[in-house]
């Protein structure tokens, strides 16, 4: 689930490999000798090392973190093989494993303060504490200097200890020369000795000192807001990482304060249900599936804004947060909030910095799901559209920005406006595609952009180059509000405006010839039944235990039909009459594997089976990976007469577009209660 969600926001993230104590020394001397003793011309046994690329590889990490706090049993020459050890296992990662970085279990957040969050050398990262020395044992050194060099210069990176002073980093950096950014100073946020004390009071002091030095920064233990904290832990890991809100006195800054925002991970489509990965109710479609009731699976997270500008209430402007109350996919939306008064009618919130190519060929739909607590209130996508590179060849052509697109007038229409360098605009209007009504209110905004909208109606030299480029991109997405409506007081910390549960930007050809991946051979491996009298009930309860396993099956696109791909189901199920269906469930074109698969039962005879409804089946649950156990699920008996069945649903979601019937796939396998 960690990698999983690291991965969709970008973020890198290391396996761990630590050694402690006098028992950490043996299990050294077994990594370098390995389990059969015997050592290569180099000094040492690459088994192991080996071992941790291949977890690397199956587990998807994006590289280790090699944390030794035990002595070298062998001294000077337990030392030297580590150094051989650790170069291979470099090597050997750099080979294997693609360009990434992260966070280590949530216990270390690794900054490099020169360019942007988490951003660091396309490579792998072998980083390890300082605490080895060359003479094999246990010295905290604080700080890169001659005594543990040998091990920064064949490993991507090294994390210091946290016991230095205001100019460590700079004596760090100046041992470093130009890798200077490798060096991960360390700072523990429950203080114990690091450098300004830890915790919100003292530990910017580190990082001041870390940005004056020109390192990069480790921050250990940042879930301290979680464990230490009391009153809203939400709360204080903002204040943690985004500080508090301008305006204030004395305000407090944050971890951001001292970073550039990281771009959204660069793809040919943008998907985003808000969601955090946790919740107290679950919502599809903007229907509760299971009512008040906790749930926690990071591989639900989505991906979260990335500008932080407008996340705290500021005077007279928009801003945006998370919400518990009410979703549209998922167990979060944002809210959309205003402060004091606006200038009217329309206004936009930034949300996301990304670079999304603009393809030639290709039509880009902008989708947007909201719900209005507004009346009249519209919300549409808003885009900022640039260039990823210059061409000087004339002034005309070098185009460099577009903003404020996608703001509907009086008419309904949608607006882009084109600004060159020399100043010139041009603009175009075209109308919505749809607006869709769904559950509860909540409303979907489609929207088509296409290059033809960048040829006004003058035909100008800048419109037919614009329209031509192949290098213009999305810089900034957001949402634009139109019929705002200010507050009659002009004292208004927060008035709500709205929800915004899904933002899209999907290409519109997306095939061409890939493959589709469908949900089949849906098999329910295990059922026990019991009838048991139950205390206040006057009908006996069917209780079914198992685990249901299913594979996907690929089928290439030009053997699609355009509406309808037959999926064939098979189950075998231990003593348990099942029946074989064939559905036909609507099959669009999409790129990429299943991102999670959602999971239902119903009741229902199996000739009545055709497609799934969500208003008659239950939700259980989520999954990352091919089985769901269902423990216990209760059926009244009386529900099994007439020919009723379990009903149980597999609809797989698509990473890139979210949930909905033209963008899931369904299986399903009817079982017999009766028999």
């Amino acid at each position: 689930m960690w990698v999983n969600a690291a991965h969709r926001n970008g973020v890198r993230i290391l396996g761990n490999f630590l050694t402690e104590r006098a028992s950490g020394s043996n299990d050294m001397e077994l990594l370098l000798r390995g389990p059969d003793g015997q050592i290569n011309k180099d000094g040492f046994n690459p088994f192991f090392a080996d071992k941790l690329v291949q977890m690397a590889v199956y587990y998807k990490f994006d590289g280790w973190f090699i944390n030794i706090e035990s002595d070298l049993l062998g001294g000077e020459r337990a030392a030297r093989q580590l150094i051989q050890w650790l170069k291979y296992l470099t090597q050997e990662m750099h080979k294997n494993v693609s360009n990434s970085l992260v966070i280590c279990n949530s216990a270390l957040a690794l900054f490099n303060f020169h360019n942007k969050i988490l951003v660091h050398d396309h490579r792998e990262e072998s980083s390890r504490y300082d605490s080895v020395t060359t003479t094999g044992k246990i010295r905290y050194q604080n700080i890169l200097n001659d005594k543990n060099i040998s091990f920064f210069n064949v490993c991507d990176g090294l994390f210091t200890n946290y016991f230095y002073d205001k100019n460590g980093p700079t004596f760090s950096a100046m041992a470093a020369g130009q890798r200077n950014r490798d060096v991960y100073t360390g700072i523990d946020t429950y203080g114990r000795g690091t450098y300004g004390g830890g915790g919100f009071n003292t530990f910017l002091q580190a990082l001041e000192a870390i940005k004056h030095g020109k390192t990069s920064a480790g921050i250990f233990a940042p879930a301290w807001t979680f464990f230490e904290m009391p009153g809203d832990t939400f709360a204080n890991d903002r204040l943690f990482w985004v500080g508090s809100p301008p305006g204030v006195v004395n305000r407090r800054p944050g971890v951001a304060d001292y970073v550039v925002p990281k771009c959204v991970p660069k793809s040919t489509s943008f998907y985003t249900n808000f969601s955090l990965g946790t919740g107290h109710q679950f919502f599809i479609e903007g229907k509760s599936m299971i009512g008040l009731q906790d749930w926690f699976h990071l591989s639900h997270q989505s991906i979260s804004p990335n500008n932080l500008t407008f996340q705290l209430p500021r005077p007279n402007s928009l801003w945006w947060d998370y919400t518990f109350d009410t979703a549209y996919n998922g167990g979060t939306s944002l809210t959309i909030n205003a402060s004091g008064q606006l200038i009217l009618p329309f206004a936009k919130l930034p949300l996301y910095t990304m670079s999304l190519q603009i393809p030639l060929q290709t039509s880009l739909k902008l989708s947007v799901t909201y719900l209005s607590k507004q009346t009249d209130l519209k919300l549409s996508p808003y885009i900022k559209i640039g260039s990823n590179s210059i061409n000087n060849s004339t002034q005309d052509q070098n185009f460099t920005t577009s903003e404020g697109a996608i703001v509907p007038d009086s008419t309904n229409t949608v607006q882009i406006d084109l600004i060159s360098d020399s100043g010139a605009i041009t603009s175009q209007s075209f109308t919505p595609t749809s607006t869709i009504s769904r559950n509860n209110g909540w409303i979907t905004s489609e929207f088509i952009l296409t290059r033809s909208i960048f040829r006004d109606s003058s035909s100008s030299t800048l419109s037919r180059d614009v329209a031509i480029r192949n290098d213009l991109v999305i810089q900034e997405l957001g949402i634009s509000l139109y019929n705002l409506k200010n507050p009659s007081s002009h004292n208004v910390t927060r008035q709500l405006l709205g929800y915004v549960g899904e933002l899209s930007i999907i290409p519109q050809n997306i095939i061409s010839d890939v493959n589709i991946e469908m949900v089949q051979n849906v098999e329910f491996e295990r059922k026990i039944i019991g009838t048991p009298d139950l205390d206040g009930l006057s009908d006996e309860v069917i209780f079914v235990w198992g685990i249901v396993r299913w594979n996907v099956m690929s089928i290439p696109s030009n053997q699609e039909s355009s509406t309808h791909t037959d999926i064939n189901l098979d189950a075998n199920l231990l003593g348990v009459s099942v029946e074989k269906l064939e559905l036909t469930p609507a099959v669009t074109s999409l790129e990429n594997t299943f991102a999670y698969y959602n999971i239902y039962v119903g009741m229902s005879p199996s000739s009545l089976i055709t497609s799934p409804d969500l208003n008659e089946l239950t939700f259980l649950g989520i999954s990352d990976t091919t089985q769901f156990s269902i423990c216990g699920y209760g059926v009244m008996k009386s529900e099994v007469e007439g020919g009723n069945g379990l009903a149980i649903w597999i609809q797989g979601v698509y990473e890139i577009d979210g949930s909905g019937d033209d963008k899931t796939k369904w299986g399903m396998v009817w079982v017999d209660l009766k028999n």
